[in-house]
């Protein structure tokens, strides 16, 4: 499985504009520089400096852009989720509630694993960053929204009480960024373990959640 990666996604941009100096060029260079030294030093560890020293921008460079490194930061989670919203995958061609499942459970992980530092630092800042925490509430509402109005196409899914589907999603959901966030933290160890098997990981957590939703056990003709 292909790790959609948010921070290659950014490069791309960049590559696109085609070097240009100009502010849109210049914005991708401080987003993509933010985003390198966030995987490698964490939030606290990511300061003006670094960013302008990274980019090869001054301090008078950056601040024509931004006031602070919080709405720098703002301005790439804000850049994240709406990735993640565009990124999520059309369920018209599943032929079973199983395989939607499975599409969904794939595109979550990945994008999940490809993006861990980033998602780390959405769950690290939303506490004292009160913008961070209202993109993060609405990211919730907005992701159970579009998945649930694509799974109520499956009968099997409409049967199913609404605030159970919800709980079911997020909970699921929730296993899926711990085993990313786990596999970033160990990144480079033992690749024997489950968490570095993606594909298995992915049949893992469709599993649970289609036995979760429906209380029984997935057929294996539906597979």
């Amino acid at each position: 499985m292909l790790n959609l990666i948010y921070l290659d996604l950014l490069k791309a941009q960049a590559k696109g504009v085609g070097g240009k100096r100009n502010a849109q060029h210049t914005r991708l260079k401080l987003k993509i520089s933010a985003a390198e030294i966030l995987e490698e030093n964490g939030y606290d560890g990511t300061s003006i400096a670094l960013i302008c020293k990274k980019s090869g921008l001054t301090r008078a460079g950056f601040y024509i852009y931004y006031k602070n490194k919080e709405e720098l930061i703002i301005d790439l989670l804000k850049g994240l989720l709406a990735t993640e919203q565009q990124l999520i995958p059309s369920l018209t061609d599943c032929e079973n509630i199983y395989q939607a499942i499975e599409s969904i459970c794939t595109w979550y992980l990945s994008f999940q694993i490809g993006s861990a530092a980033m998602f780390f630092t959405l769950n690290e800042v939303h506490r004292y960053i009160p913008e961070v925490d209202v993109m993060r509430k609405s990211r919730r509402t907005s992701l159970l929204k579009n998945l649930t109005y694509q799974l109520e196409r499956f009968d099997k899914f409409r049967e199913v009480d609404p605030r159970w589907r919800n709980f079911v999603l997020e909970m699921v959901g929730q296993g899926i960024h711990n085993m990313a966030q786990e596999r970033a933290a160990h990144k480079g160890q033992n690749k024997g373990n489950f968490i570095y098997d993606v594909d298995e990981a992915v049949k893992l957590f469709s599993r649970m959640q289609y036995q979760a939703l429906f209380c029984e056990p997935v057929q294996e003709n539906k597979i």
